[in-house]
């Protein structure tokens, strides 16, 4: 049985019906009885009124990633540092550009914009509610305001001021407070370089480098050092596009000096090593472990002359590399002793024998074709051999002889230049000044490296670092400042959650994907304002409440002021 209600002429009709099946099984329902309108006190009253009011959002504002990035910020001093920084003993005079740059930074870590596109997405989250600042005041000019605190230009001595450095040291040394090295280690610290395009060539940085054909832009160059324990920026060097990697190490060692670091061990890629720079990284007192080029012949000798055999104890396990095998000997390189290894990539000797085995046999049927051609002259021959054999030259010889009717050419294989490159396939050597590492741990300590790369691939890819559309000098360095600084919150909340004592533990960008569903919506109820928080889920509960940081998100309405 069940009652109907049945609206006409500003009334409502009850009746009761039921429910039965017919002979072919459906579910029917059929009239019972008339049983009065609805009000009728000697019938039917009407239905109780819930005691409960109902509230209705006046409006809402991103709240979840912008209130626990805020927390970070907060808890790291960021906003501090910056001012004490960038305005010195004097203090700010209204707006906080610390303030500024890090609502910036919030930005570039979830929700990357231009700073012209700030000002709307500022209004829609709880950024100057948290930072008690009316939503007005974040405008473009008060942005690009606040990088000229971090970097300008002089126009009484030509030169541009720039804070980052202290700006980076003074965060490191914040950072290394809370979250302190193990006891008795020292850094260990990776370096590398990567490029950026950039919009215009007006910014003295800005030059041409090795970017795809269809792209017209030029770029800048960015060099970041990190720590391996925990991936945190020590520093970041801005240089001009066209700046080699190699040519960036004397700035690295200066800024290593200047911020008094205990010596431990700077771990970089094979295109910063050369005599020079190990003898100045040495001479600091620091460890090194590095990759070599195999373009020296000391080089290309040490690993054609080193056998690696491919025995269970030279295996190195590795993640994401392949199978490798390496041997540690005593040789010296450069004139410096220490510690150097050899090593095979299996699947890298494989592609490279692969490769030049395809390319010979290519490149000897295209000269076979061509062995009865007849040519006016051997210079004509000779050119003609050489567009075809383009860079494969030193695994062929060649001999011109001349003929009634012109030139021809016959062709052999150097088997002692193939054996001789065979020696090298998939193997490269490392060098450590470390004496007491062993092959294994030189090895696994220069993949490890490879952290720094998932840094700048997260500046890139999350933050959209580039292209760069500032066109002078000091605030396209004052805009990387910014987007390191986003990258140091990430490494903040990634630090945090790695903490956590959950089993399933999210990423980054998981964790900050599921507070980006959390608002916070403002009604009125009489004459009060209050806030509650949407979309806060189980699950992101759970992750909060061990992060100490459910408070943040009460479940109880809460009154908003002003």
């Amino acid at each position: 049985m069940h009652i109907k209600r049945i609206k006409k002429g500003g009334r409502v009709y009850l009746a009761e019906y039921e429910s039965y099946r017919d002979k072919d099984g459906k579910v029917k329902t059929r009239y019972i009885r008339y049983i009065g309108t609805e009000g009728d006190d000697y019938k039917v009253s009407k239905p109780k009124k819930s005691s409960k009011q109902v509230i209705y959002p006046e409006r809402s504002y991103r709240s979840g990633d912008v209130t626990v990035l805020w927390q970070l910020a907060k808890e790291l001093g960021l906003v501090q540092v910056i001012d004490q920084v960038c305005c010195g003993s004097s203090g700010t005079h209204g707006i906080s550009p610390g303030k500024l740059l890090v609502s910036w930074a919030i930005n570039r870590a979830i929700d990357p914009e231009s700073t012209s596109q700030m000002e709307d997405w500022i209004r829609t989250t709880d950024l100057p509610s948290l930072m008690q600042i009316p939503a007005h005041e974040f405008s473009k000019d008060a942005l690009l305001s606040a990088l000229d605190f971090v970097c300008s230009y002089n126009p009484k001595s030509g030169r541009i001021v720039d804070n980052s450095p202290q700006l980076d040291e003074n965060l490191y040394q914040r950072w290394r407070a809370s979250y302190p090295l193990p006891p008795g280690t020292n850094e260990i610290v990776a370096y590398d370089l990567t490029s950026v395009l950039l919009y215009g060539d007006t910014c003295p940085l800005s030059e041409k480098g090795y970017n795809p054909p269809e792209s017209r832009l030029n770029q800048v160059n960015l060099t970041v050092l990190a720590s391996r324990y925990d991936q945190y920026p020590l520093a970041h060097l801005v240089y001009a596009g066209n700046r080699q990697s190699i040519s960036t190490v004397r700035n690295l060692l200066l800024r290593l000096d200047d911020m008094g670091i205990v010596p431990g061990t700077i771990v970089w890629d094979r295109g910063n090593t050369s005599q020079e720079t190990i003898e100045a990284v040495e001479l600091r007192r620091w460890n090194l472990l590095c990759g070599i080029p195999k373009v020296s012949e000391e080089a290309k000798a040490i690993v054609a002359a080193t056998d690696v055999p491919l025995e269970p104890r030279y295996l190195v396990p590795t993640s994401d590399v392949g199978e490798i095998y390496a041997v540690k000997i005593d040789r010296q390189i450069f004139g410096r002793p220490g510690a150097v290894v050899v090593y095979t990539n299996i699947g890298k000797k494989g592609r490279d024998v692969k490769r030049r085995n395809a390319a010979l046999f290519n490149i000897g049927n295209e000269l076979d074709a061509l062995k009865e051609k007849v040519y006016p002259a051997q210079v004509i021959a000779e050119a003609e051999v050489k567009e075809m054999v383009n860079g494969w030259t030193r695994f062929f010889k060649f001999s011109y002889h001349v003929e009634e009717k012109g030139y021809r050419f016959h062709w052999v294989s150097d088997e002692a230049a193939i054996e001789s490159a065979s020696r090298l396939d998939g193997k490269w050597i490392l060098y450590a000044s470390n004496h007491e590492l062993s092959a294994r741990d030189i090895v696994i300590s220069y993949f490890e490296k490879d952290f720094i790369e998932k840094l700048f691939r997260c500046l890139k890819t999350e933050e959209e670092i580039a292209p760069v559309r500032h066109r002078l000098e000091y605030r396209v360095r004052a805009y990387f400042f910014v987007c390191m600084l986003a990258l140091r919150l990430r490494l903040a909340l990634k630090a945090r959650l790695n903490n956590m004592r959950v089993k399933d533990k999210p990423s980054v960008d998981i964790f900050l994907k599921m507070l980006g569903r959390v608002e916070r919506a403002e009604s009125i109820v009489g004459e009060e304002k209050i806030s509650i928080y949407l979309n806060v889920s189980l699950d992101l509960r759970k992750y909060l409440r061990s992060l100490k940081m459910l408070d943040l998100f009460p479940d109880a309405p809460k009154s908003v002021v002003g």
